[in-house]
């Protein structure tokens, strides 16, 4: 189980997420969160991570499943800012090494 803190909108969020599945092969990795502030707008919400290291550049695919409450909950788009930060992170992170 992991624990994650974000901030999105000037608002601290804390989530709770476990590893659902993971293929090395595939090179893949499914994560369910369980609690948090997404939680309270949505039934289910899945995040995806498959990395396709045939040719260069290597690329990275992000997968958002969910499924809101009821038709009035906005899309999570503050979340999706979210990964694009995480995933500019984890660049810059690597090109250092």
């Amino acid at each position: 189980m992991h624990e994650s803190c974000e901030n999105t909108d000037g608002d601290k969020k804390i989530g709770k997420d476990i590893v659902e599945a993971i293929d090395e092969e595939q090179k893949s990795i499914t994560l369910k969160v369980i609690e948090g502030h997404l939680m309270d707008d949505f039934k289910s919400f899945k995040i995806g991570i498959h990395v396709d290291t045939k040719g260069e550049p290597h690329l990275v695919t992000w997968v958002v499943e969910y499924e809101k409450l009821h038709e009035d909950v906005e899309d999570p788009i503050s979340f999706l800012s979210l990964l694009i930060k995480l995933a500019k992170d984890i660049e810059a992170h690597h090109l250092k090494n």
